[in-house]
């Protein structure tokens, strides 16, 4: 025990691990606060996570070996009876169940009101309960395409055993051009999905060959729990 305290109080007298120590506890703090704590499970907002460095050689081994499944989709409906000419406003929250850090693809102008089974990103799917599917068309909002290698700046990590929270509110004018009209009830499923781990750039001449053969992006595709709105007229 002594020990112990003697190599605390060395490390906290150095100003450089003294940093080190505040950043770690603090990392651990947010980690334990997502996911435990009343009020905050909502997790961090997913925009404001960390980008990765996709050089080829900063990623995580461990994520390399993770199931698809280990990322869990969430969707809550605050107000699930709406007018309308209400807003539908809906929070869904990526879980990392893992012990390895996900890179996803996160890029909140491609979150599309509809399913295809094509597009990446979260997308959602919607169903009349009379059993009609609806969503909004190419026409209002054109078909988001599968980056095959990706920009940084529309990658993010969610880290071991966190979760983050996206809010999407979809006004009346995307509702209506959905499909989505008053007097009816829909059921509606948060989607998330991703099927490429991103093409790395050959290597220039006289480097070194990437330990990693791509960018390491998240692939598979995921589901939340299904919410049942109430549109009135």
């Amino acid at each position: 025990m002594g020990f112990f305290r003697r190599s605390l109080r060395e490390n906290w007298e150095d100003p450089t691990r003294r940093l080190i120590i505040i950043f770690a506890l603090g990392f651990i703090g947010v980690l334990i606060g997502t996911r435990y704590f009343p009020g905050v499970e909502s997790g961090l907002d997913c925009n404001g996570l960390s980008r990765p460095v996709i050089t080829g050689n900063n990623q995580s081994i461990l994520a390399t070996r993770v199931d698809p499944s280990v990322l869990g989709v969430q969707l809550i409906i605050p107000k699930p009876t709406i007018a309308a000419d209400e807003p539908l406003v809906m929070e869904v929250r990526l879980v990392n169940n893992s012990l390895a850090p996900l890179t996803l693809f996160y890029d909140e102008p491609s979150i599309r009101f509809r399913f295809t089974g094509q597009e990446p990103g979260l997308v959602f799917a919607i169903q009349a309960l009379d059993g009609r599917v609806v969503g909004e068309p190419f026409t209002v909002r054109p078909q988001v395409p599968q980056p095959q290698a990706f920009d940084r700046n529309l990658l993010r990590v969610l880290p071991p055993r966190a979760r983050c929270n996206v809010r999407v509110e979809i006004d009346p004018g995307r509702l209506a051009a959905s499909g989505v009209t008053g007097g009816q009830q829909y059921r509606i499923i948060a989607v998330y999905r991703n099927a490429a781990r991103g093409q790395l750039p050959a290597p220039a001449p006289l480097t070194p060959t990437p330990i990693f053969g791509d960018q390491g992006v998240w692939v598979g595709e995921v589901r939340s729990n299904d919410v049942v709105i109430t549109v009135n007229r």
